[in-house]
């Protein structure tokens, strides 16, 4: 699948708009920065903006997804790390309970293997 920062980013925006994501108070688009580094040794990073003023950055690997359903669940599951930003729930545990609690959401919303989309 060919894609580029600006498809993640209409990816964002609609996932932003759907349960459970539209009651979590998102940025929009405009506030992240999209990456597609060529990284074999991650799926997705989600990278906190250090200042608030430089927006959050998310990136997503350009070699390790082949279709679109991976990039859609991986920048769902990098958005979670964002919501846990906007929120100030995340710490050093990096899939925390209040993590864990939104990625059950997300998955029981649209029938996602929870294991997998946590990474465990």
């Amino acid at each position: 699948m060919k894609y580029d920062p600006k498809h993640l980013g209409v990816m964002y925006d609609m996932l932003r708009q759907l349960p459970p994501f539209d009651k979590w108070g998102l940025p929009g688009s405009e506030w992240v920065t999209f990456e597609l580094p060529k990284r074999k040794d991650v799926l997705g990073e989600f990278i906190e903006s250090s200042d608030g003023a430089k927006p959050h950055r998310i990136k997503i690997s350009a070699v390790s997804h082949d279709h679109l359903f991976s990039v859609l669940q991986t920048l769902a599951h990098e958005m979670l790390h964002l919501v846990q930003a906007v929120h100030k729930t995340n710490n050093t545990a990096q899939h925390n309970a209040d993590f864990r609690k939104r990625a059950r959401a997300v998955c029981k919303e649209y029938g996602w293997d929870y294991k997998f989309f946590v990474g465990s």
